[in-house]
């Protein structure tokens, strides 16, 4: 069996779940950012560590009785990035999360 893809390192992800969810859960929720949607769903979107961290939050969700609907991950490279003016990290374009230097290891950035 052949691994396609790395899963030990850190991965946007967008999960969605049938409830309203209030902020004072993005940080028990690994501070993942918290979009209420006017179906009743909430999409939780944010870096995620690794694989453990995933199924880590997924743990969660089910502990606090939510159904899931989606997990899926969201390509972030260094061309989707920009500096918003007053930002001090970059922001991802697709999924509006903040990147700094350390989620990029040693990947240079041009600007």
């Amino acid at each position: 069996m052949s691994i396609q893809e790395p899963f030990d390192r850190p991965t946007v992800y967008r999960i969605r779940v049938n409830a309203h969810l209030d902020d004072q859960w993005s940080e028990w929720l690994e501070g993942l950012r918290l979009t209420r949607e006017p179906n009743g769903e909430t999409l939780l979107c944010g870096m995620v560590a690794d694989q453990a961290a995933l199924y880590g939050l997924l743990k969660k969700v089910r502990d606090m009785g939510l159904g899931l609907i989606s997990v899926s991950r969201v390509e972030c490279d260094l061309e989707q990035l920009g500096k918003p003016s007053g930002e001090e990290d970059e922001v991802c374009i697709n999924c509006r999360v903040k990147f700094s230097q350390e989620h990029w290891g040693n990947q240079e950035r041009e600007v």
